[in-house]
């Protein structure tokens, strides 16, 4: 079972994000688990879902990206 968290800065009480749309994005990003299989280890799954967060209004916010596996072994991608 993998894991992911994504850790982001709200520089104010109007942040830029909704979470249940990051979830969402996610979630899309994610797909069934026969993609995740084929992606690689939890280090290349952190970049992949970093450069897809990469986007103009999200790339300010975002300060880490990590996935682990099994509750454990987790790698972390920070800009």
């Amino acid at each position: 079972m993998f894991y992911i968290s994504v850790e982001m800065s709200v520089p104010h009480d109007d942040r830029a994000v909704e979470f249940h749309d990051l979830q969402d994005f996610i979630r899309d990003w994610w797909g069934d688990e026969q993609d995740v299989t084929d992606r690689g280890s939890c280090e290349a799954m952190a970049a992949s879902l970093a450069d897809r967060l990469a986007t103009p209004y999200l790339i300010q916010t975002v300060l880490s990206v990590s996935v682990g596996e099994d509750g454990e072994n987790w790698a972390t991608w920070r800009p």
